[in-house]
């Protein structure tokens, strides 16, 4: 090739290179976003072909003929390669869209379930306060549904539970022979010693004998405490929660296979209650009446029975590792003999307990 030919050529790719700068800044104006990658093959395949054309410059038409065939392979790899790239554009949008679209789903399906379940909820609560005693039922185990698939509302639910319990079961405290409780002594803290319920006297002063027939607890209340037995522990895990079952009465009270770990039940009456492999582990007996009551085979390990009445009530092979009967009324030893009870097991020190050993 001819110097004077080369300096042609080298003139011509400069002008080509400043047509192809303006060409790729224009592109990208007003084609924002696509990749410099499918620009720099449409810059190599213009170049490829043009510097075929000019530098090899056929004579013939047989060079021609692989001239063109060479730049027709440049721009349908380069066909190719867009190809390429739209469609893994088009299916990167699509997944884009697909995402979003599952996302919007979700959302508006959560949204859904939230008011859903905010309906269900006020119409159990709702149900709770009907006369017919088939709805309120239908509300207490509609609340168990709720309680059961959603944990946010677990708690919330137990809480109107048990404040439906207070309210509709309490102990009426105006009855002869029953500790009369003021409403101060409800927050009292008992560590001190100080006990909430006068201290009695004389075996025949602590006992209080039932009468042979006692009246059945409510079927909504009975209801109630097997949805609260039953609940779902694992949505209170790591949480300080108690069930608060204060001053109530749950007199023959079928809690037997039930779970109230660390429930409180200072004050609450459950003579002849059934708490049969119940678990009431930590749970607090505070002044609790549980004259008669079977706690066979209990869990009421770390359990606190501060002045609480234990007359006939029945402990055989019941767990009390660590349960604190330093000042129940009308213990026996005869009562614990068959109970596990260990070294933090606190026992009352008292003439009644030891004689009753004799």
């Amino acid at each position: 090739m001819k110097i004077e030919e080369r300096r042609w050529l080298m003139s011509q790719l400069g002008k080509l290179k400043e047509k192809l700068s303006f060409l790729k800044g224009w592109l990208l104006k007003f084609l924002k976003g696509w990749p410099s990658l499918i620009m720099l093959y449409l810059g190599v395949a213009v170049t490829a072909s043009i510097l075929c054309w000019l530098y090899i410059k056929p004579s013939n038409t047989s060079e021609r003929k692989d001239i063109i065939q060479t730049i027709a392979q440049v721009w349908g790899a380069l066909a190719l390669a867009i190809t390429f790239y739209f469609s893994w554009r088009n299916l990167k949008l699509t997944q884009e869209t697909t995402n979003e679209t599952l996302k919007n789903t979700q959302v508006n399906l959560r949204l859904s379930q939230e008011e859903q379940i905010t309906n269900l909820l006020t119409k159990a609560i709702e149900q709770l306060g009907s006369n017919s005693l088939a709805i309120r039922l239908g509300g207490v185990y509609g609340l168990e549904r709720i309680a059961r698939d959603s944990e946010r509302d677990h708690w919330p639910i137990m809480e109107i539970l048990t404040a439906y319990i207070r309210e509709h079961s309490p102990w009426e405290t105006d009855g002869p022979g029953v500790s009369q409780v003021t409403s101060n002594s409800a927050t009292q803290d008992f560590t001190d010693g100080i006990p909430p319920f006068p201290k009695l006297s004389g075996e025949r002063d602590q006992k209080q004998f039932l009468p042979p027939n006692l009246p059945p607890l409510p079927k909504d209340i009975q209801a109630i405490l097997t949805v609260l037995g039953r609940r779902n522990l694992n949505f209170e895990k790591g949480r300080n929660q108690r069930l608060d079952l204060t001053q109530t009465n749950l007199r023959q009270a079928q809690l037997s296979e039930t779970s109230f770990k660390r429930a409180n039940l200072w004050g609450a009456h459950l003579e002849r209650a059934q708490l049969i492999c119940a678990d009431f582990e930590e749970a607090s007996f505070t002044g609790a009446h549980l004259e008669e009551a079977i706690c066979s085979n209990a869990n009421l390990k770390g359990a606190s029975f501060s002045w609480a009445r234990l007359n006939d009530t029945q402990l055989n092979i019941a767990h009390l590792e660590g349960a604190d009967l330093s000042n129940a009324i009308g213990l026996t030893q005869e009562q614990i003999q068959d109970s596990f009870t260990d070294d933090e097991t606190k026992l009352p020190n008292n003439p009644n307990f030891a004689q009753k050993a004799s």
